[in-house]
């Protein structure tokens, strides 16, 4: 209480009227749909275009929630290195190998979609499939 005395006086009210009104309009129902087949959308071309540009490089599965999926490296593949050459191209792509602890029994990119559009989906994946290709054990 004595926290909460020092940093304001009160909740929102104002702010948590609003919302409360734009959840029990609809609103927020409607945007998550929108959001969902918008996302689902970017994911599917995303996909097709990794199994167009980098078949047998890269692969991705289906995911049936979240904002990113992984693209599977060939096997003996430094997912770290090409993650950093992928970075000297411009792109954000996170290896796999950074989250395990121990060595992971396959290198892989953790790749995002929800926040591009398809000419920028299409750019990167291209740019990609450069790094890709010049970096990935085959």
């Amino acid at each position: 209480v004595a926290a909460r005395a020092l940093t304001d006086l009160s909740s929102p009210q104002v702010e948590q009227a609003a919302l409360a009104e734009f959840i029990s309009g609809g609103h927020l129902a409607r945007h998550i749909r929108r959001m969902r087949a918008l996302y689902l959308e970017r994911r599917d071309f995303m996909k097709r275009m990794i199994e167009e540009t980098m078949p047998g490089l890269l692969t991705v599965k289906d995911t049936e929630a979240g904002m990113h999926f992984v693209g599977w490296l060939p096997e003996g593949s430094d997912d770290a290195h090409v993650s950093r050459e992928a970075a000297r191209a411009g792109l954000n792509v996170v290896p796999v190998s950074a989250f395990a602890i121990a060595p992971f029994s396959r290198p892989g990119l953790l790749l995002g979609f929800a926040g591009f559009p398809k000419p920028v989906i299409r750019r990167g994946v291209l740019q990609l499939a450069e790094v890709v290709k010049s970096h990935a054990v085959t």
